[in-house]
């Protein structure tokens, strides 16, 4: 029922009764992790099919080799994306932490990682998180008379939503409320936006993962305080305000670029032209 979608080590755990699996249908706690290649379609357009197939297969492997390591539940893993649970079968109640630290250690894994193209120049294929926690129907079934199991739920379709968000923010992990509630107390992570729900009439507030707490630097805090409150401040229609937060924002200019602080700063750039545009049209 398991197959390969556990590593041997939490499977040999559940052999032995340390992790508890119970065969009958029932709702779990879970964190759901989405990961794909962040430039896959661009890639898939400028290169030929088989050393873009060749690629995505490495990521699969190597993305689900990080997730089975962590403890991580395979739900699937194909040219759509790794899905992995965390907190199952097991329960455990840090699965959003365990989530959100082993997602900032995936990230990081895969800044070497390279198109596989026969020896000529290599080009660089990020990678792009989403996450997202709640509950989750787990059952039993049967496919062509081979035991199964089935997991489903609103949660990991929220975490391919939030995994697809990142190509318009420019972020790399994007994580949903509930596991910001989970896993704040361990995680440094900042708002970025709100975005709809299953439901059309849901929003949802995502949250971008920095680092750890405890590798966290007072200037990181201090500048990841400034986002927070220009966020805020954009949202009330302060502009001139959520500006001058955004500006503390920015971060030494040996860093990479900031692309959620950038995104801030143009949509209060193209407002603060709007305004003053507005008296001479009247």
């Amino acid at each position: 029922m398991l197959g390969e979608r556990l590593s041997k080590k939490q499977l040999q755990r559940v052999i032995a009764g340390e992790i508890p699996f119970d065969t009958k249908p029932r709702a779990i706690e879970t964190t759901v992790i989405v990961a794909d290649i962040a430039n896959k379609y661009e890639l898939a357009d400028e290169n030929d099919p088989a050393v873009y197939a060749e690629t995505t297969e490495a990521f699969i492997r190597r993305a689900t080799e990080h997730f089975l390591e962590a403890g991580a539940y395979i739900q699937v893993a194909d040219g759509e994306g790794v899905v992995a649970l965390f907190g199952f079968p097991g329960g455990e109640p840090d699965h959003a932490d365990r989530a959100v630290r082993m997602s900032l250690g995936l990230v990081e894994a895969f800044q070497d990682f390279r198109l596989v193209n026969n020896g000529e120049a290599p080009s660089k294929c990020d990678v792009h998180v989403g996450i997202s926690s709640g509950t989750m129907i787990a059952a039993p079934f049967k496919n062509d008379s081979q035991p199964g199991l089935l997991t489903t739920g609103e949660p990991v379709e929220l975490a391919r939503r939030f995994c697809v968000a990142n190509r318009f923010y420019g972020s790399r992990i994007l994580l949903g409320p509930r596991t910001f509630e989970l896993a704040s107390k361990h995680v440094v992570a900042r708002p970025i936006d709100f975005l709809s729900g299953v439901n059309s009439q849901e929003r949802h507030e995502i949250f971008e993962p920095l680092c750890l707490a405890t590798e966290a630097k007072p200037e990181s805090i201090a500048r990841r305080d400034s986002f927070w409150n220009g966020v805020v401040l954009y949202r009330e229609k302060r502009w001139a305000e959520a500006y001058s937060e955004f500006q503390k924002a920015r971060g030494p200019a040996d860093e990479a670029e900031d692309a959620p602080l950038q995104l801030y700063l143009r949509r209060l750039e193209v407002l603060a032209l709007h305004l003053t545009e507005a008296p001479e049209n009247k």
